[in-house]
């Protein structure tokens, strides 16, 4: 019986194709770079100078029942304390598209009847049809049709070991894509969900500290939109690849984009500008709050990056927004494309929390 998913992956003959890098445990900055093995030991984060390698657990415990002469040499190589798996965006895609008949199941959404004024898929909403491309036009448009174009939805969970009985101890996040060109009956099907990222436990990372995972993903959609990839299954053609959507639950989310959450006394909602204090007025209730525009969120986002760490927090408690990795996606607009899971505390069996302050008021 295997006692580890490394042993049962073994076993299984099953290769997962991630990479595993080593993680600061304090602000969990990736080291993507390779370590030589004798500067391991004494290796520290570049970011926050802390250890990212300790000795071998194994070799401790072996060495008082074997002679060391005997004990295998990676036992006594330092190991990380903290890792991450990850698996880059470009290499998923082409796997997924070199799938038989992938490509030409990806094109489908381009003959699909429309019906004028009626929302019945992504593609009939103003995103998919406004998003520009890096030529200026229409990203999904019709004036490439020598491109594949792909839009992406990506998903960010985790296993909150606060609210799971069966994951009292830890917990642990992954970001999964879906493929928005996709029918719908299969848009969501597990074997066509693409996974970059695992993150480590054993508790979830702050909002500085998930940058550090969503900034891999920028680089890699940064390069899938204004160069794209050649398309495995059709060498002399090229795909490009968009987010056209963010979707999460709403602390997910604020974490994602740098956002204060509901007990932020200045800045409690991210769509406008009412106060905690406001909350349960009429104004508030009537939707007569003044809404944010992302040029504001951008200006108040970069402005954070620019200021001294020891100064970060105060401006936050000012204007309830951090810097985000996502800002370097020039396409990307949060306050339109940025999507709350609706179903999420449904599904999970807390209704309560969808609505927390309207049960106060009523």
């Amino acid at each position: 019986m295997p006692i580890s998913l490394a042993t049962a992956i073994k076993s299984l003959r099953l290769n997962d194709q991630f990479a595993v890098y080593p993680t600061c445990p304090t602000c969990h900055r990736i080291e993507t770079a390779t370590i030589p093995t004798a500067e391991l030991e004494a290796f520290t984060c570049p970011a926050c100078d802390t250890e990212l390698f300790s000795s071998s657990s194994a070799y401790h415990y072996f060495s008082t029942l074997l002679d060391p002469v005997d004990a295998p040499a990676s036992w006594s190589r330092p190991q990380p304390k903290m890792v991450v798996s990850y698996r880059s965006i470009p290499a998923l895609l082409s796997e997924f598209l070199s799938r038989d008949g992938m490509v030409e199941n990806m094109d489908t959404w381009r003959v699909k009847d429309r019906v004028q004024d009626r929302l019945r898929d992504v593609m009939d909403g103003r995103i998919w049809k406004e998003l520009q491309g890096p030529d200026g036009k229409p990203f999904f448009g019709d004036h490439c049709p020598d491109e594949l174009r792909v839009g992406l939805v990506i998903h960010l969970d985790w296993c909150n070991f606060r609210c799971s009985a069966q994951s009292t101890h830890h917990s642990t996040g992954l970001f999964s894509i879906s493929v928005a060109n996709l029918p719908e009956s299969e848009r969501y099907q597990t074997k066509n969900l693409l996974i970059p990222c695992i993150m480590p436990g054993p508790t979830e990372p702050n909002t500085r500290q998930l940058q550090e995972y969503i900034i891999l993903m920028v680089d890699e959609l940064l390069q899938l939109y204004d160069r794209g990839m050649d398309c495995p299954a059709s060498p002399n053609r090229l795909v490009r690849a968009a987010v056209t959507l963010v979707i999460c639950d709403h602390p997910a989310m604020c974490k994602f984009f740098g956002l204060a959450d509901k007990r932020h006394e200045n800045s409690p909602c991210h769509r406008c500008d009412v106060k905690a204090s406001e909350w349960s007025t009429e104004k508030s209730l009537s939707c007569g709050c003044r809404s944010k525009t992302f040029e504001e969120l951008r200006e108040l986002a970069l402005a954070y990056q620019q200021l001294p760490l020891e100064e970060q927090d105060g401006a936050f408690k000012q204007s309830g927004v951090r810097w985000f990795a996502f800002l370097k996606l020039p396409y990307f607009n949060p306050r339109r494309m940025a999507v709350l899971d609706p179903m999420h505390n449904i599904l999970l069996g807390r209704v309560s929390f969808n609505l927390p302050m309207s049960s106060h008021s009523t």
